[in-house]
């Protein structure tokens, strides 16, 4: 900013922040404007009245939103300000890949566990009488790596579940 003299200003705090509840009201604006999204229908969503959501957009009172409301707003509408604040400081925003179905998790456990049990198994078996021959050890080296590859395709679903949230199972 610069005064009438053309010397450089700067904003006080208070300047600052209300420049940016302006801009906050801008998006949100722009967020729900871009989501086609009803007023009265994310009012009701969220537990307020369609005045008290129209508060948020306007840039003559701008009110900051609660988190818990950014929370609670549709998808589409929460896209749009969290691809705006990505982007304020660089990032993009890229939507992740669907979740495991409950089947593959499934199906993960399932061999996970079928493999370890054909190591384990392998190796008794080698064991038995008391040597190890070398054809035994190459069955032993097998299993084991199909166990082992089972095993991080399982503990991969958990670092999605880390990633992504939790991915129901049937019970």
């Amino acid at each position: 900013m610069s005064d009438s003299s053309g010397r450089v200003r700067m904003r006080s705090p208070e300047e600052d922040r209300a420049a940016r509840k302006r801009e906050a009201s801008r998006l949100f604006a722009r967020a729900m404007h871009e989501a086609d999204a009803s007023t009265e229908v994310v009012a009701a969503q969220l537990g307020v009245k369609a005045r008290h959501l129209r508060r948020y957009w306007d840039p003559d009172r701008p009110e900051m939103v609660p988190l818990a409301d950014v929370l609670g707003l549709p998808p589409a509408v929460r896209r749009v300000i969290l691809e705006a604040l990505a982007d304020i400081d660089g990032f993009t925003l890229v939507e992740a890949p669907p979740s495991s179905e409950v089947i593959g998790t499934l199906a993960r456990i399932a061999d996970m566990a079928r493999e370890t049990g054909e190591a384990l198994v392998t190796s008794a078996s080698a064991v038995s009488d008391g040597y190890v021959d070398a054809r035994e050890a190459r069955d032993i080296i097998k299993e084991c790596r199909d166990a082992r590859a089972a095993i991080a395709a399982v503990e991969e679903t958990a670092h999605q579940v880390v990633r992504e949230g939790v991915i129901g199972v049937a019970q």
